[in-house]
């Protein structure tokens, strides 16, 4: 796991130094932009297109005995690995804000907040782009596929239907992992990032419509229907809500009480040193909600699972 760790690391920390070299070669907008640009390509080739594998291959050697174990493994491998690519350019911004390579900062707008503003809607909206367009020409060699299917069996009106000749040449259904790292990503934007990223939740929307019809049309036209199994529940993408949740709050406590001018508006006597202590006790609270979840999820999770969740892994 360390290895992708690492290119997830030297991938942000890249991406930040081509941005403060963007930033000082044109104007804050347009070069934070640019640099949002760069920095969501680079971030969907690496951990899309590499550290995803090799979570797959990591969960493989782990030679789980549920099939729901494993799946559970390699979701909380993507979703942490893509959280932490795209949360730590935005951290190191409000926290550290030092050259990397450069002689210049990454960020040199007029406030903290433009700069995480900037460069979390920026990053967000070409990742969500990127995912769009790589979820679209999917959608497109499908549809091309029924039309195939459809036209071999000599299907009435250019639609494959269910009988088990036309089933039996459909491929697998290759499941609904991809659909929900992408779900999980776009909530820790919305809720975790909501204040600096707005367009987050309208784009979640979006995605989310755009996905039920996809899979759908996937299911009925192109794809075999898949058998049915047992679950023991949502799995890790259910459970990563609750991640979520705890990301938000201890995320969100720091930038309103330092990043914003909300404290100054509404309690303009409050000093630095309250500040300081006031953060220190919600986050006391955020990490005793923390750990009531996790006790919880370790306690459910010990209870004995269905006999036919079990596999033999090949």
């Amino acid at each position: 796991l360390l290895l992708p760790l690492a290119g997830v690391v030297a991938a942000g920390l890249g991406a930040l130094d081509v941005r403060a070299r963007l930033m000082n070669m044109y104007p804050p907008l347009y070069g934070g932009l640019l640099a949002g640009a760069v920095t969501a390509v680079a971030l969907y080739v690496v951990v899309r297109l590499i550290c995803f594998q090799w979570s797959g291959v990591l969960s493989h050697w782990e030679n789980h005995s549920t099939r729901s174990g494993f799946h559970a493994s390699v979701a909380a491998k993507c979703f942490s690995l893509e959280t932490l690519a795209h949360l730590l350019p935005v951290l190191y911004i409000a926290l550290i804000n030092q050259p990397l390579l450069s002689r210049f900062a990454p960020a040199n707008e007029p406030s903290i907040v433009d700069a995480l503003t900037i460069q979390a809607t920026a990053v967000f909206l070409m990742w969500w782009v990127c995912v769009a367009s790589v979820s679209s020409v999917q959608a497109w060699r499908w549809h091309t596929r029924a039309q195939g299917v459809a036209e071999e069996l000599g299907a009435e009106g250019g639609k494959p239907d269910f009988n088990h000749r036309e089933q039996a040449a459909r491929p697998k259904f290759p499941g609904a992992m991809e659909s929900g790292a992408w779900l999980s990503l776009q909530l820790v934007y919305a809720f975790v990032l909501g204040a600096c990223c707005p367009l987050a939740p309208v784009l979640l929307y979006l995605w989310v419509m755009h996905r039920l019809h996809h899979d759908k049309s996937a299911l009925i036209y192109v794809f075999q229907r898949p058998h049915p199994q047992s679950a023991p529940g949502g799995g890790f993408w259910a459970e990563s809500f609750q991640i979520v949740i705890v990301t938000a709050l201890a995320v969100q406590i720091p930038l309103i009480l330092f990043c914003t001018r909300a404290v100054e508006w509404w309690l303009p006597s409050m000093t630095l040193e309250e500040r300081w202590g006031l953060l220190g006790s919600l986050e006391m609270l955020v990490a005793a909600l923390s750990a009531y979840l996790l006790a919880r999820s370790l306690r459910l999770g010990s209870e004995p699972s269905d006999p036919k969740d079990k596999v033999v892994m090949v």
